[in-house]
């Protein structure tokens, strides 16, 4: 591929971030056929949401700490497309997904591809006591390592439970501050409000009770 191909198209992306095959067509005038290839060695991504369409590059892309980024309501992840991030996302939870939180956490619905997920055995599912599926790793020792921290979880009042995506945020702050702060609210909340997590020393104190997180526990605790 020309240098100057490379570099219009990478000036493409530096100015609008995400693009479509099609845009890219019109700003070019060259085959999709081609536009594929020219896009190989660039680096580039395609969106897991809207089919896939749109496209952009890993250095363009600002992934959040759960490996997403959204653009303009489009999303892109670190694993790749859709069925890939949610198998990735389910296995590493601690309490695996229930498929509310998955589609709150992706920003889509989700139904269709875990049912697929699962039909393939590359997922599983059990019922919640409230009769809420909840999606599990393939592995069995894994799944139900899962299945117990969620009953766990159940216990906790739920009536005051930090959503998911800031449970996230405040274990990776955790894990940030490991060895530098005393792990209590006071400690963590400077750096969750620095990077705009809206949460409250009550929303971290639940959190790390919720997973029985202690100092001296970390070190021996399987986060996966």
């Amino acid at each position: 591929m020309p240098t100057s191909v490379v570099a219009q198209i990478t000036q493409l992306f530096k100015t609008h971030r995400i693009l479509t095959i099609n845009q890219l067509q019109e700003f070019l005038d060259r085959s999709r056929r081609t536009l594929f290839r020219d896009l190989s060695p660039l680096a580039s991504l395609s969106s897991f949401t809207h089919a896939g369409k749109y496209y952009t590059l890993q250095s363009i892309a600002q992934f959040n700490s759960n490996g997403l980024w959204f653009f303009e309501g489009v999303g892109f992840s670190q694993d790749g497309t859709l069925k890939v991030t949610l198998l990735n996302k389910v296995h590493a939870s601690l309490t695996g997904f229930t498929q509310k939180e998955l589609s709150q956490l992706l920003r889509l619905r989700v139904h269709d591809p875990l049912r697929t997920l699962v039909e393939e055995k590359r997922l599983q599912r059990q019922v919640l006591s409230d009769r809420v599926y909840l999606y599990l790793s393939h592995n069995e020792s894994k799944a139900q390592q899962q299945m117990n921290q969620r009953i766990s979880l159940q216990k906790v009042n739920s009536d005051y439970l930090p959503s998911i995506d800031h449970r996230i945020e405040i274990l990776a702050e955790t894990i940030r501050c490991y060895l530098k702060v005393e792990w209590v609210a006071e400690e963590l909340l400077p750096g969750l409000h620095h990077r705009g997590v809206s949460v409250t020393s009550k929303d971290i104190e639940t959190v790390l009770a919720l997973y029985d997180i202690k100092k001296n526990s970390l070190g021996n605790r399987s986060i996966d």
